[in-house]
């Protein structure tokens, strides 16, 4: 199957096609739902990624104008001691009330790129109009990962090259200039080691060319099965192992958070999964 002409790339798919292009094939091009779980103690998952959705919705209800305490009482009523910590440590940081004109929570904005579109929703995006632009990422990992692979995270990438291209209606009708963009990963478990990303145009004009390239290189690709990843290691941690008969064991959440940095791995980041899924409510 080719690439059709109305997809939209994101940061988890181009994460996908780099750690196996026969994964992204399988996930957005074939569309298979695959019931394989990803880590051998699944629960575990499940719940994580549940804590990350719970906290994503507080932040964003807090971000779009809801009062603190009236939040309160659902950080609390899960009867979660680590989200409702997550939740007193944001209250406290700099990031729950930054000083901007403009805050825009769970945004989503899109640019063509390559031929084809380039999107990505933001956890939070606050500014002046003209002036100094954040993007602020909500953590909720266990293990802080360091700032070298941070910077080699695709989402690093795409977030702040998009925000250039595509930010003009939210900066007076001209994209921000890359040098007013700053990115934050803010860790939930480590509320007061935030780590920032500045950009700059030399950096801009790389990142675009090396997400066309990627682009390029998806959409050229032939018919019949993609190629499989290089490194087994990454298959211990894709729902789809089975299909491609690689008979690896599973691994555990905690060796996940340890290796998926190295492997360009990702679970479905909290934001992502609630695109996703129909809204729950508290």
């Amino acid at each position: 199957m080719h690439l059709p002409v109305s997809f939209s790339f994101s940061q988890s798919s181009l994460g996908d096609y780099q750690a196996c292009a026969r994964r992204f094939q399988l996930r957005y091009l074939e569309r298979l739902a695959w019931p394989a779980p990803q880590s051998a103690d699944a629960l575990e998952a499940e719940w994580r990624q549940r804590l990350g959705q719970d906290f994503h919705r507080l932040v964003r209800r807090h971000q779009a104008g809801l009062p603190a305490a009236a939040l309160e009482p659902l950080a609390e009523g899960r009867g979660d001691r680590e989200l409702a910590a997550w939740w007193q440590s944001y209250l406290r940081s700099p990031y729950a009330a930054p000083e901007a004109s403009v805050r825009r929570a769970e945004i989503t904005l899109s640019a063509p790129l390559g031929g084809y579109r380039l999107e990505a929703q933001y956890d939070l995006l606050c500014g002046t109009p003209g002036g100094e632009w954040l993007i602020v990422d909500w953590k909720t990992e266990r293990e802080r990962p360091q700032r070298a692979r941070l910077q080699g995270r695709m989402q690093t990438t795409v977030y702040r090259c998009l925000l250039a291209l595509a930010g003009a209606t939210l900066n007076g009708g001209r994209p921000p200039a890359p040098e007013q963009i700053t990115m934050i990963y803010w860790f939930a478990a480590f509320p007061t080691q935030p780590e920032r990303f500045p950009y700059d145009a030399a950096q801009f004009t790389r990142d675009r060319q090396a997400l066309e390239q990627l682009i390029a290189e998806i959409a050229a690709r032939p018919q019949g099965d993609w190629p499989l990843a290089t490194d087994e290691r990454a298959c211990r941690f894709c729902a789809y192992r089975s299909l491609c008969e690689r008979h690896v064991p599973l691994a555990t959440m905690a060796e996940f958070e340890r290796e998926s940095e190295d492997l360009a791995l990702a679970l479905p980041d909290a934001a992502d999964l609630m695109a996703q899924q129909e809204e729950i409510a508290f």
